[in-house]
């Protein structure tokens, strides 16, 4: 092949490369975007041991997995973490085997003395139904960075944090936050 024959035989590859490469952008141009897809994090819940009403260490993964969970961070001596207890029990009476409630009593939290027997007594006193934990070497506390009660965390049938409240909630608004675990 001579110089003569090859040149046009180049500029149609290149003419070619060049309408193919035009075409390809033209259709990306003016295809309608596709909207964005945005994944939530998950937010995998840390567990911790605390001790139930008989003084055995007990983890929170027990209680994760089969159902939504309600961990309620409280103690004896903040009024409005005993008047939320009031509302959680009147929530947990209304969700029967639907969630799963676990009170978890901050022994440690403010470093109050005889704050473990006030709480067992609380709980005893008035007959909650929930079960409820006393952390007394502060694991949960750590474990959620807890710096004020009454807290609530919900978590999700797959064990994931998808919500926390800080401050007294009532019934409505447990079973408004509950409603986006269902």
């Amino acid at each position: 092949m001579t110089k003569k024959q090859i040149i046009p035989i180049l500029l149609l590859l290149g003419l070619l490369i060049l309408l193919g490469g035009a075409y390809l952008l033209y259709g990306s141009l003016t295809a309608e975007p596709s909207p964005p897809t945005i994944t939530a994090p998950t937010i995998t819940t840390p567990d911790f041991a605390a001790e139930d009403q008989a003084g055995i260490p007990v983890f929170l993964s027990d209680f994760l997995g089969d159902r939504p969970t309600v961990v309620y961070f409280w103690t004896s001596w903040c009024t409005w973490c005993t008047q939320g207890m009031e509302e959680l029990e009147s929530f947990y009476q209304q969700v029967g085997d639907q969630f799963q409630i676990l009170a978890v009593n901050l022994t440690q939290l403010g470093q109050r003395r005889g704050e473990l027997d006030a709480a067992r007594a609380f709980m005893e006193e008035d007959r909650f139904t929930f079960p409820s934990l006393y952390d007394i070497y502060g694991d949960a506390q750590s474990a959620y960075a807890v710096r004020g009660v009454p807290m609530a965390l919900f978590i999700d049938s797959d064990g994931a944090l998808a919500h926390s409240q800080l401050g007294f909630m009532t019934v409505s608004q447990l079973w408004e936050v509950a409603q986006l675990l269902s």
